[in-house]
């Protein structure tokens, strides 16, 4: 591990401040070798600022790599505005009910969630059941057949990636699961590649295209829709 003295050198290779006087010698240095990945912890229920969920979600998005957001806190969290999208794959541990602005949410059904990141779908997981929510994962069209073979109920809803991990489409897994059990369940196809999804998910009927990265917002606020009127909302 190297350290340099403080002069002319007052950030770590993250840009955070990292001055010490380890040695208790009077001069300050400066640790720009390797770190600790410091935590992202949500500690109160503010709508912004240190300690808040808005607060965390931004420090993920401008830190390289993944994330993981823990909740030191009781409580329901009321937004006064949008929360940023999640950009950077962060996950969310112990989430309590995050609310739209003004407005305390709650959530109930089943979601199948099919996404081949662990990360993503463990952040979106966490988000949903956050919201009250039950969520089974596959990351896959063909894992999300035999998962219905333990799924005891209809699902209220379907959200799936585009482009799964054994090559099939959110489109089949869709498709696979409606068929099995007879129904138009609501659905949202998730993609950054536009131009294929879009042409693709018309096929389907009650079924909207959602870009990344995805507004948790519009997401959460989606779903309520969907799960409450069986249909998906309107573009």
């Amino acid at each position: 591990m190297g350290v340099a003295t403080a002069a002319g050198l007052t950030e770590d290779q993250r840009g955070l401040t990292r001055i010490t006087d380890g040695d208790g010698d009077g001069t300050n240095s400066v640790e720009v070798g390797a770190f600790e990945v410091q935590p992202l912890i949500v500690t109160n229920t503010n709508d912004s600022g240190p300690g808040s969920l808005r607060q965390a979600i931004i420090d993920a998005n401008t830190s390289a790599g993944h994330d993981t957001i823990s909740f030191n806190v009781f409580g329901t969290i009321v937004l006064a505005s949008a929360l940023p999208a999640i950009d950077d794959a962060a996950l969310c541990e112990d989430a309590e009910l995050v609310g739209e602005p003004g407005h305390v949410t709650g959530g109930s059904g089943l979601v199948i969630l099919i996404e081949d990141d662990v990360n993503v779908a463990n952040a979106w997981g966490h988000l949903l059941e956050a919201e009250g929510y039950r969520v089974a994962t596959a990351a896959s069209a063909t894992e999300a057949k035999a998962l219905m073979n333990y799924v005891d109920e209809t699902p209220a809803l379907l959200i799936s990636d585009f482009h799964l991990l054994d090559g099939s489409t959110g489109v089949e897994a869709v498709s696979a699961i409606r068929d099995n059990y007879n129904a138009s369940i609501p659905a949202f196809i998730v993609s950054g590649d536009t131009s294929k999804v879009v042409k693709d998910a018309r096929l389907l009927d009650n079924c909207t295209l959602m870009c990344k990265p995805i507004d948790t917002n519009r997401l959460l606020a989606a779903a309520r829709h969907a799960v409450n009127t069986g249909d998906v909302p309107l573009d």
